[in-house]
């Protein structure tokens, strides 16, 4: 087993999560909040939500995005810490699981930008289910360029690709390789090279 693909499978926590009692559904969450939990004691997931619109530039004006990891408390909470990808800082806070579709988050301050958009320091924000999916992971591209195959074989390369910093949804790993969704314009799924996922 090549050196990613072992990494990665220490960070789902191996299959002994799959007999476990969940104690909250994997998937979307509402205003952008997406989150999994990879074994008895760890969460991982993303923030992705924008507001405003520039009108020369068709752009958003204001963007509040982290990817967020935690572990479990005890009870119903978590200790977590967002970050975003290749930056060092980190801004710690606590989730709480209300329940099963039902989560609280409160950071101890806001990420940059997210002030603009939703402020997760100013007390405890809350988020309803939107989709169950079958998430065991998120991560994000750390290539410049990851290129979706067709299956879990080198050989098997497609024309799209997704670019550095972008997350991802994992649901399958295979062959050094993990079957993801990535949330652009339209969806797109594929397989993508282990090696080109973040931590």
């Amino acid at each position: 087993m090549k050196k990613e693909t072992l990494l990665f499978f220490m960070l789902l926590g191996g299959l002994s999560f799959a007999n476990a009692q969940p104690r909250f559904v994997n998937g979307t969450y509402e205003n952008g909040f997406h989150i999994a939990q990879v074994d008895k004691t760890h969460i991982r997931g993303y923030f992705e939500s924008y507001t405003g619109m520039d009108e020369t530039t068709g752009q958003p004006l204001f963007s509040c995005v982290f990817m967020l990891e935690g572990t479990f408390d005890g009870g119903d909470k978590y200790t977590i810490k967002t970050y975003y990808p290749f930056d060092a800082d980190t801004i710690r806070g606590k989730l709480m699981v209300a329940d099963t579709n039902m989560i609280h988050i409160w950071l101890d301050e806001d990420p940059g930008g997210c002030w603009n958009v939703q402020s997760f320091a100013s007390g405890w924000q809350t988020f309803m289910l939107d989709k169950k999916t079958p998430v065991i992971n998120y991560s994000y591209i750390k290539s410049d360029k990851a290129y979706f195959h067709q299956s879990p074989d080198p050989k098997t390369v497609r024309k799209g690709y997704i670019l550095k910093s972008q997350f991802v949804q994992v649901e399958r790993i295979q062959n050094n390789f993990a079957y993801c969704r990535y949330e652009g314009e339209k969806v797109t799924k594929g397989w993508i090279k282990l090696g080109d996922l973040g931590r």
